[in-house]
């Protein structure tokens, strides 16, 4: 049995439904976190433009199974960019990747009405489960060499997961991975633009377009996870191990541990230890005026998605630890308005300077990302150092938590949508009529 087939085999088998149970709660707090920034997503200009080129009303469409308007394959990319585009939804830390924006956003793009939320969860499951596995033996060096693991990786993990959901044979299931390795790209320079939510768009559609064309019956190589001339030996500096897989396939689960990483501010998770720290700094009364210099020290490559060391506009901000560490320290915390497209002055930029990055701690865990933030004060030094985030696995939100981020995000109470998540033999209908209602009522 080959890579790809062996994976497809692990895919398609049956939980107990103990197992099933467990992990549908972690799932059930990601598809809440999905819609929360789907909705809040939907305010945004460049996401009305986006709807415009598919001559849509995005605010009128909400999120469907069904519209004469859009093919799925379009649904699909247009629910990616609108869930990733604030930069809010979730991430796993072996993917590396943000997993909901691609695999729900490719799901719902293939659902039929009467579809049960049981089978969507479970095929959501089935999606990072894949994404985490692949991760392990990709990252970090496919992040440091440039790589967005949400529209690579992503682009396979979401294809696995409808193939799940619609339950395809293992051939078939083998063939839409291939064709979906085939189209995965995505580059981390795309951050500060539209280019990074975009990447979850079309890895979304990306999964949509192979299970379409496997579907209609076309043919694919049939093991793009071989160790040899394979999209996996192409981009992998470890080898594939099939035993290794069984042993770990859902044990426990991907989606428990690692887990989810649930975010509270609209910056990139990378930037989260150094964002504690500097809090940390501040409420020990220390100001950004005060400091000559500050030093955010990080494991080798610890820093690596935080691209922007010198921004120029607020928005690149998001991939900053320099412009986060000075917003905190000059006013005690980020917010929304402060990554707005608008540009930096010179002033601005120059402070920023006194912010320097250095690459000497040791190497810590995915869910840790270890910062020490060290701010000399005329002769004065101070040292903050950070390994768990609120919000990261090993600190993570509670649901009460999760479900009072969301509803900030809308009209829409989120209680309601927990509610039918928790009797997941429902259809779909009901929970996305229950979404596009409030938004109506708030038009």
């Amino acid at each position: 049995m080959n890579n790809t087939d062996l994976v497809s085999t692990l895919l398609l088998q049956i939980p107990d439904s103990k197992t099933r149970v467990r992990l549908n709660h972690f799932a059930r707090r990601g598809l809440i976190n999905y819609l929360s920034c789907y909705l809040q997503g939907m305010e945004a200009v460049n996401v009305e433009r986006f709807s415009q080129y598919f001559g849509i009303d995005i605010r009128r469409l909400g999120l469907t199974t069904t519209t004469n308007l859009l093919s799925s394959s379009q649904r699909a990319l247009l629910y990616g960019f609108v869930a990733h585009y604030l930069d809010l939804d979730d991430v796993q830390a072996n993917f590396r990747g943000h997993p909901s924006a691609v695999i729900y956003s490719a799901l719902l793009a293939v659902s039929n009405p009467n579809d049960r939320l049981e089978d969507l969860l479970w095929a959501y499951i089935s999606g990072v489960e894949f994404a985490g596995q692949l991760g392990k033996l990709l990252n970090p060096n496919h992040a440091i060499q440039g790589w967005h693991s949400t529209g690579t990786i992503g682009s396979l993990a979401a294809a696995a997961a409808i193939g799940v959901y619609r339950n395809v044979t293992s051939s078939q299931l083998s063939a839409i991975i291939s064709l979906a390795s085939t189209q995965a790209s995505g580059q981390l320079s795309q951050e500060g633009s539209d280019g990074k939510p975009l990447n979850a768009g079309f890895a979304a559609r990306n999964a949509v377009c192979a299970y379409s064309l496997v579907s209609a019956g076309f043919s694919a190589n049939r093991d793009p996870l071989a160790n040899q001339n394979s999209w996996f030996s192409t981009l992998s500096q470890s080898p594939f191990n099939q035993q290794a897989w069984i042993a770990s396939w859902m044990h426990p689960g991907q989606i428990e541990s690692p887990g989810l990483w649930f975010k509270t501010h609209a910056f990139c998770s990378a930037a989260l230890s150094g964002y504690d720290a500097a809090k940390q700094a501040w409420k020990e009364g220390i100001k950004f005026s005060d400091c000559n210099q500050i030093i955010v020290h990080y494991p080798p490559h610890g820093d690596a998605a935080l691209t922007q060391t010198h921004p120029k506009m607020r928005l690149d901000g998001k991939f900053s630890i320099e412009y986060i560490i000075w917003q905190v320290l000059t006013k005690g915390d980020v917010h929304a308005t402060d990554f707005a497209n608008i540009s930096l002055t010179s002033e601005e930029q120059e402070q920023l300077t006194r912010i320097v990055r250095q690459h000497d701690l040791p190497i810590g865990s995915p869910t840790q990302r270890p910062v020490s933030l060290e701010l000399i004060i005329k002769s004065k030094v101070s040292r903050f150092d950070v390994k768990v985030q609120h919000g990261s696995p090993e600190d993570p939100l509670t649901d009460e938590e999760i479900i009072n981020l969301a509803n900030k995000s809308s009209e829409i109470h989120f209680e309601t949508i927990q509610t039918l998540l928790n009797n997941s033999h429902q259809s779909i209908t009901r929970l996305l009529t229950t979404i596009n209602h409030g938004q109506e009522d708030v038009q």
